[in-house]
């Protein structure tokens, strides 16, 4: 059944058009901020750059190394400013992303071999660069990628669970898809709700008294060949009492 009468064109028009819900960017650049930082931490280090040990003997040689920390197998070389920006030509490196988080600018094995330990102690005191030795720590990296990694996760399921929701409770919403809000009444029951509680909308109030006249005497209507109605359609834009008819 249409209901054509309806409110002001101008204020059903407005909260028939209303948007919905807008996706929060903040949510998009927290993803992707985390998603590259995980990428960062959980990437492989073979992506940074490699110095072989002729290479930076030799560059230490020409003071272009201000910085070595190293564990006795592996070291970090951190470059000079004029060095760094030969390397990169004043444009970001993407080789240097790995390197971002490790804080170097390149990387080195060292050697195995006690003489190998000794001209690197020998290089520092000639040409006087930073030597610093640092013990290997490769459970905490571990458990901070992994840690920052699960958080990635945690945000990309909420931020899931929110849009599919929609609403601020999360995604518990969307397991009620499907289920129905319809409400059972025993008789003598009722919602409380007259057709005199609705104002207006007189030709949809008429059709349907002849609705509920006819489910309370059939006989009247089926002698006339008139068959029993499936239900109504109640059409309309918000606020034009639809939800006030049905429970009346």
């Amino acid at each position: 059944m249409d209901n054509k009468n309806t409110t002001p064109s101008g204020k059903g028009k407005k909260q028939g058009n209303k948007p919905g819900r807008q996706m929060n960017f903040y949510w998009v650049y927290a993803i992707v901020a985390m998603f590259l930082l995980t990428m960062v931490m959980l990437g492989d280090s073979s992506t940074q750059r490699q110095v072989q040990w002729p290479d930076f003997k030799e560059m230490a040689e020409k003071g272009q190394i201000t910085r070595v920390s190293h564990d006795g197998a592996r070291a970090n070389l951190y470059f000079t400013e004029a060095v760094r920006d030969s390397l990169t030509g004043g444009k970001s490196d993407p080789q240097l992303l790995q390197a971002l988080y490790a804080g170097a600018d390149a990387s080195m094995n060292i050697p195995k071999g006690e003489a190998y330990q000794t001209e690197l102690k020998e290089l520092q005191e000639s040409h006087g660069f930073d030597l610093r030795y640092e013990p290997p720590n490769e459970w905490g990296g571990q458990i901070l990628s992994w840690v920052i990694f699960l958080g990635l996760m945690v945000v990309v399921w909420m931020f899931l669970m929110r849009r599919l929701g929609g609403g601020p409770a999360g995604g518990g919403q969307i397991f009620n898809i499907g289920k129905s809000k319809a409400q059972v009444f025993e008789n003598g029951e009722g919602t409380n709700v007259t057709f005199k509680d609705v104002a207006g909308v007189d030709g949809a109030k008429e059709e349907l008294h002849e609705i509920v006249d006819f489910l309370k005497k059939p006989g009247k209507y089926t002698e006339l060949g008139a068959k029993i109605p499936k239900g109504a359609l109640l059409v309309g834009p918000p606020g034009t009492g639809k939800t006030l008819l049905a429970k009346a």
